[in-house]
């Protein structure tokens, strides 16, 4: 059940439709029939979830995710807040906090956000040191490779921490 749900969680994290999945499986070569076993099963499993979900009218997080990457490259920038309405194309700063943990679905989300608004200064904050949610579809090449997903980019390094007290830091 588990290592189903993780291949679940890493096809969505991937934005793959059963289609794409199901071909993706064709081409590839088993090594064993209980490899072929399993895919054939995961795959029945991930085109049962997305199906399941498709019914109820109802999304999960990367589905979140993936929605909100499309209504954005329809050009919907508009969104609406307790606080009132913005749009998308008026922000000149967004910040990025726990960059570390960056993954596909957030960078093709902040793509879309850039398609629409050219002129926004992205502000990204991470430790590498902190990077933790591999498991959850994180990638450090965003962190390792930075300059080259926002240009033009400057990285400054914080050699010293701020948020613990001494004793801590010490040991």
């Amino acid at each position: 059940t588990t290592v189903v749900k993780r291949f679940i969680q890493r096809c969505r994290k991937l934005s793959l439709t059963s289609e794409e999945l199901g071909k993706i499986i064709y081409k590839h070569e088993c090594v064993s029939k209980i490899e072929k076993q399993f895919l054939d099963l995961a795959y029945r499993f991930y085109k049962s979830y997305l199906r399941c979900l498709e019914d109820r009218s109802e999304e999960d997080f990367d589905g979140l995710m993936q929605k909100a990457v499309q209504v954005l490259a329809s050009g919907q920038t508009i969104f609406r807040r307790k606080s009132g309405v913005g749009d998308l194309k008026s922000l000149r700063y967004i910040m990025i906090d726990e960059y570390q943990d960056f993954s596909e679905l957030f960078y093709n989300l902040i793509e879309a956000i850039r398609k629409q608004n050219p002129q926004a200064f992205f502000f990204c904050v991470g430790d590498d040191w902190q990077a933790i949610n591999g498991f959850a579809g994180s990638d450090l090449r965003f962190y390792q490779n930075f300059h080259q997903f926002f240009q033009p980019s400057h990285k400054l390094n914080i050699a010293t921490n701020y948020r613990s007290a001494t004793s801590i830091v010490d040991i």
